[in-house]
């Protein structure tokens, strides 16, 4: 707030004294001039009366016409207050104009000294308020600056999401026709090659060969396309486990070399700050590899008390002194839209950096709290169903009766057809999500189940977990596309025997169906 302070426009040094004396003893900073003209001059250079007090002889009728002008030339927040001390005789037009506006006073003389007093007193509360609708006029001056800055901003962040996500279309649009559709195509062919060698068996052997190994090829590339737009290892197991794999991934697809510090006391509570805080990590160090310069990138993630905290930091090239991506026109939109997600979710994002030095992005996000389902656990005997041996002399071993859990129709297809070429395997049930296997367990009674690890409904870990609470004796085989070590160790720790991936040989299912995991294969849980 500006100070108070009262001008006086007196010719004769008593009066002069008198109101100047009044001033201060209301606490009020004073002015006091003999003209019109030099206080006209006084505010011209700066200096910021709050009242202005008159005496009617100090005015002469040029003087009150420019001080007229003057008043008329004040912001459209400001109205001086002027008191205008009169005697009570008729004035001409120049005064007239002066008395006509809205903010002059008229006080008669004789006057006592309280009655200016009272006055000034409201004249300087007058001019208080004006002085607080100045400022909130400035403060919203520059907050209708800043909200047309970040309209601007977000409008082009919007163009730029719509390409962002019209490239990811082109993406998958060049993988499938120029790898998957290419590969399925050279398949078709090789299978062609195969029918007319029908009779020529080791012709024959090698053109399947070399069609399984364009499936691998196809089914490959599909689990990479896959963990790109999802990895299962965060929705599975976890932010730490998820930015282990971006580590390897990026270092694999980019060259850029990840030091991971990441203590599990770090890991978020909820699935979407998850999620967002590995999608920030993502787009941070692909910034990294696009701006930085650099061959090598720390990410570490920590719990603070009530807050989880991520930095990603290199040693590039690093950023302009002061840089904030909220006020950069031609600015990275990555880091802005990175703030913009972690202040949805209460947090803040900060930029420490120094040119050629590197920079070192901090992100973070309250902790929420932890979910409270109630989660079965797994039974303490986890006791492994033996298949009957012919014990009874002359008995051949009965088949064992397997049941086939995948949301996949041709997935089912293809496993039954493969077993029930062997007779020792007998396929007594298919079903299509984990709460549907949890029921045929009480009713089919099978001897093994083959499930899925991703399916609606009820995934194969849950489903694993509840069937092997209540039914120990059945064995379970976890099956997926996905190869990561996290997604075997949940199927493994909910009392899945093995892992297995569905690409690999169908004679690897065989054989684990018929003889059972070996106890090193089932302790590991590395995927085969």
């Amino acid at each position: 707030m500006d100070d108070l302070s009262v001008a006086i426009v007196a010719p004769t040094g008593r009066d002069a004294e008198l109101m100047g004396r009044l001033m201060r003893s209301e606490r009020l900073a004073c002015r006091t001039v003999d003209s019109i003209s030099a206080l006209m001059g006084q505010l011209c250079d700066g200096y910021g009366a709050s009242v202005v007090v008159i005496a009617e002889e100090a005015m002469g009728s040029r003087e009150t016409r420019d001080f007229v002008d003057l008043l008329d030339l004040q912001p459209r927040w400001s109205d001086l207050p002027v008191l205008l001390l009169a005697s009570g005789r008729d004035s001409g037009p120049p005064l007239t104009d002066l008395v006509s506006r809205r903010a002059v006073e008229v006080l008669f003389r004789p006057l006592r000294p309280e009655t200016l007093a009272a006055a000034v007193r409201a004249a300087v509360e007058n001019r208080r308020r004006q002085y607080e609708i100045r400022d909130l006029l400035r403060e919203s001056e520059r907050l209708n600056i800043r909200l047309d800055h970040r309209t601007r901003q977000l409008r082009r962040l919007s163009l730029q999401l719509s390409d962002a996500e019209e490239r990811e279309r082109r993406r998958l649009a060049t993988y499938v026709h120029d790898d998957l559709q290419q590969i399925l195509a050279g398949t078709a062919f090789h299978l062609d090659v195969a029918s007319r060698r029908i009779d020529d068996r080791a012709s024959l052997r090698d053109s399947l060969s070399r069609v399984r190994g364009l499936l691998d090829e196809a089914i490959a590339g599909t689990r990479n396309l896959s963990q790109e737009l999802s990895p299962t290892s965060l929705r599975r197991s976890g932010l730490v486990a998820a930015l282990k794999w971006l580590a390897e991934h990026v270092r694999s697809l980019h060259g850029l070399r990840v030091d991971l510090n990441a203590s599990s006391v770090g890991e978020p509570a909820d699935g979407a700050s998850a999620t967002f805080l590995f999608r920030a990590t993502q787009e941070l160090l692909l910034n990294v590899v696009k701006h930085a310069g650099a061959d090598r990138a720390e990410v570490s993630l920590r719990g603070e008390g009530e807050h989880i905290e991520l930095v990603v930091r290199d040693h590039g090239r690093g950023f302009p002194s002061g840089y904030d991506p909220d006020t950069d026109e031609d600015g990275t939109f990555g880091l802005f839209g990175v703030r913009e997600r972690a202040e949805l979710f209460g947090g803040s994002m900060e930029i420490e950096s120094e040119p050629g030095i590197g920079s070192a992005i901090r992100l973070r996000l309250p902790r929420p709290a932890r979910c409270t389902d109630p989660v079965v656990e797994a039974g303490e005997d986890r006791r492994r169903g033996a298949q009957a041996s012919g014990e009874a002399a002359g008995t051949a071993p009965s088949p064992v009766r397997v049941v086939l859990v995948d949301d996949h129709a041709v997935v089912r297809s293809g496993l039954k057809m493969v077993l029930v070429e062997h007779p020792q395997i007998d396929v007594v049930g298919e079903f299509s999500d984990g709460r549907q296997a949890v029921e045929a367990a009480a009713s089919v009674h099978p001897d093994l189940m083959l499930m899925d690890v991703a399916m609606p409904e009820m995934d194969g870990v849950e489903a694993t977990r509840l069937i092997k609470h209540d039914h120990p004796e059945i064995r379970v085989i976890g099956l997926s596309m996905f190869d990561d070590r996290e997604t075997a160790d949940l199927m493994i720790e909910a009392g899945a025997e093995i892992y297995l991936s569905k690409s690999g040989p169908s004679e690897r299912l065989v054989e684990a169906i018929l003889t059972g995991a070996r106890q090193g294969e089932t302790r590991s849980g590395a995927p085969a």
